[in-house]
């Protein structure tokens, strides 16, 4: 082949690679995940002075992807989630680059132009590419490593050329591609078993490059070690690798059927059934079309038959070791756990392929025509299934809360004045989700949002704000509702895709200081207790040791007022009640803030016949002064005998569950009057439970 048409070829397959990860990269994907927004966040930590050696947030992760994109934002001076997308699409150009300098290194100049056509317009590779997830970077690290190695051992061949940069090189980005993905900790296995294979294979080339090989694996394990030291420190961070270890725990059991039937639905993926979950695929699409997956087939026996050929060794090296993981854990999600195959699974049709053009000697025209054709395929059903199908389908747009990237939009454009204060309903108000991914989606960065669930929680702003209400999570509670409506005046409703799961939200101003008045002058003022006395089933009202409201738990939050759905109920019914709560302090972050409401028995035997333990306007978003309001639905069981029963509510706290730890100790709030503890909760008045069915 000439230069010039080996750097057109190559020049086409980069540009190509460029153009399918970064078109519509800013609303392609159509949202941002919670897992991506975590990222962002932690970058963002990064670039205002955070050095995480592993992060742990999200079940704990790898840092390096923050790392890297910290540094785009630094560059493009920008902290959204296009700072997060360039970083993953750059690499994943690069990951294309860096494959086809092996390829032509270990093979030649066809092969690396077909296998990286291939790899710049493969779905799978295109779509991992414009995720911002860590994993993205994993397939770069691993084939810069396996280059920079083959540089080591290949470059010259006598003691004039030991190689020793390229072997500590490798070493360098083995050892990052540790600090990448969690499957990175099989695939660096290539560093032992490709010299292992040497030595079997070539041991004069062993005998004059052994040090440096040994070499490039010292590195490797220098540059992981501070990361799994660490660990080795803190096991209870590493939450997701405790989850994904079941099928190896079963295994060591001796129960080989999970990890078998995982093993078979992972092989599936090359060219029967592929990763079954819509954030990363379409479901069921295998990553090798027909055509390709015909030439894999036969690629992969001349691979094998032709083993102690190095190039084709240290494919089938990488191959294994990159889709072990999935072995383990099945085909769902395997385009993140097999992706540390990306580099090395389009060089096994390019092997089939190339074997039949050296047979047939064509010019090298007629090769570049070959080329062209067998990319054009597989280029245009990408294109199609990715921007067509995969990026309109209304389970991506649930995976990528696209609606909360539309009200990141109508926030954005909107006239609103600025410090406004937004209360935005969400059914994932927590810390880590919604809004991480909004502080990545919005902005403008003058709004004071305030998050609930407001099919059981609102909040009530000081001073007038503005309400987001999506269909998904309306303001469900009757009372809440009222206050919303009567207090609200909608200023617009946004019309999403009508097969969309959340097909609309609205937005209002909200009179927000007014509706709270006027939800406390209506609910309850009625003297509550600290605690029970010598209970009288008949007379319960007696027992009660009365406090007046406002009632004071901890230095944190205060009871003001609750509604109750009337003072009787039946058997194997549903029992409301509303609760108003000011907030005087915010509780530390660092843990989970609960709020309970238990139906109790003051016999003791059970001591709870109904509760509920919840918080739909999270602890972490409170502002002190501000007034929130709780919904405790309880589920009354047909067993319960017909009664008076005291009505606890209350507050405790906990650390955050993990692994290790699942159910951590609770610690309850106390009533502090006149300088003595009450108690470590709140009796409202008791309703009755009734034997309606004999009535």
């Amino acid at each position: 082949m000439t230069t010039w048409l080996e750097w057109l070829l190559v020049l086409t397959v980069i540009l190509t690679a460029i153009f399918l990860r970064f078109w519509r990269l800013d609303s392609i994907p159509p949202g941002l995940t919670h897992d991506e927004a975590g990222h962002g966040q932690d970058a963002l930590a990064i670039v205002q002075g955070a050095r995480p050696m592993y992060e742990t947030i999200g079940y704990g992760r790898e840092p390096l992807y923050d790392y890297l994109t910290a540094i785009s934002m630094r560059v493009f001076n920008r902290g959204d989630y296009l700072a997060l997308r360039w970083t993953s699409a750059v690499c994943g150009v690069a990951t294309v680059a860096v494959s086809m300098l092996w390829v032509r290194r270990a093979l030649g100049a066809w092969e690396a132009i077909l296998c990286g056509g291939w790899m710049a317009c493969s779905f799978w590779a295109v779509s991992t590419s414009r995720q911002g997830l860590r994993s993205t970077v994993m397939p770069l690290f691993l084939v810069s490593a396996l280059y920079a190695w083959w540089r080591g051992a290949y470059d010259g061949a006598s003691h004039n050329h030991p190689g020793w940069g390229w072997f500590t090189l490798s070493g360098i980005l083995a050892g990052a591609s540790l600090w990448t993905y969690m499957a990175a900790r099989i695939t660096w296995i290539f560093l032992l078993a490709i010299p292992l294979l040497t030595l079997l294979v070539d041991r004069e080339r062993f005998r004059r490059r052994w040090g440096g090989m040994i070499l490039a694996l010292a590195v490797t394990v220098c540059v992981a070690a501070p990361m799994f030291i660490w660990l080795r420190l803190h096991p209870e961070a590493e939450q997701r690798f405790s989850q994904l270890g079941e099928p190896l725990r079963l295994l060591a059991a001796g129960d080989i059927r999970h990890v078998l039937r995982n093993s078979l639905s992972a092989l599936g993926s090359f060219t029967f059934q592929g990763d079954d979950l819509w954030v990363y695929n379409v479901p069921g699409r295998a990553w090798l079309g027909p055509v390709e997956g015909m030439l894999f087939y036969i690629g992969l026996a001349i691979a094998i038959w032709k083993w102690r050929c190095p190039a084709y060794a240290s494919a089938l090296i990488v191959l294994v070791a990159g889709i072990t993981p999935s072995l383990i854990t099945g085909v769902s999600a395997s385009s993140t756990r097999a992706i540390g195959i990306l580099p090395v699974i389009y060089v096994f049709p390019t092997i089939a392929v190339m074997a039949l053009l050296k047979h047939l000697k064509p010019l090298p025209w007629v090769t570049s025509v070959v080329i062209l054709v067998l990319l054009i395929v597989p280029l245009q059903k990408s294109y199609r299934d990715y921007f067509g199908v995969w990026a309109r389908h209304r389970d991506v747009r649930v995976a990528y809360h696209t609606t909360l990237f539309e009200i990141s939009r109508a926030l954005d454009e909107i006239a609103l004045d600025p410090n406004s204060v937004v209360v935005v309903s969400s059914i994932y108000p927590g810390r880590y989700h919604d809004p991480y991914a909004m502080g990545l989606l919005l902005r403008r960065q003058d709004l004071s949002l305030r998050w609930v669930d407001g099919r059981a929680a609102i909040v009530f702003p000081s001073k007038p704000a503005y309400l987001v209400v999506p269909a998904i999570a309306p303001i469900s509670d009757p009372t809440l509702s009222q206050a919303v409506s009567d207090h609200a005046e909608p200023i617009r409703s946004y019309q999403l895709e009508e097969d969309d799961l959340n097909p609309y939200f609205d937005l209002y101003a909200w009179d927000s200081p007014h509706a709270a008045e006027d939800v406390l002058s209506r609910s309850s003022q009625q003297a509550v207790a600290g605690s029970l006395a010598a209970f009288a089933p008949d007379d319960a009202n007696d027992a009660y040791e009365l406090l007046r409201l406002p009632l004071q738990l901890g230095d944190v939050i205060e009871l003001v007022g609750y509604d109750v759905e009337g003072t009787t109920v039946g058997r194997n019914d549903d029992f409301t009640i509303v609760i108003y709560w000011r907030v005087l302090a915010v509780p530390d972050p660092e843990q989970e803030f609960v709020l309970f409401t238990h139906l109790i028995a003051a016999s003791g035997d059970p001591p709870v016949i109904a509760q509920e333990d919840r918080l739909d306007a999270p602890a972490w978003n409170w502002r002190p002064g501000e007034i929130f309001a709780q919904v405790h639905t309880l589920k009354i069981g047909d067993d319960v005998p017909p009664g008076q029963y005291p009505v606890a509510v209350g507050a405790y706290t906990r650390d955050m569950p993990t692994p290790i730890e699942p159910d951590p100790a609770t610690e309850r709030l106390v009533i502090d009057v006149g300088g003595g503890v009450v108690a470590d909760h709140i009796l409202l008045p008791p309703i009755r439970i009734e034997n309606r069915a004999t009535q």
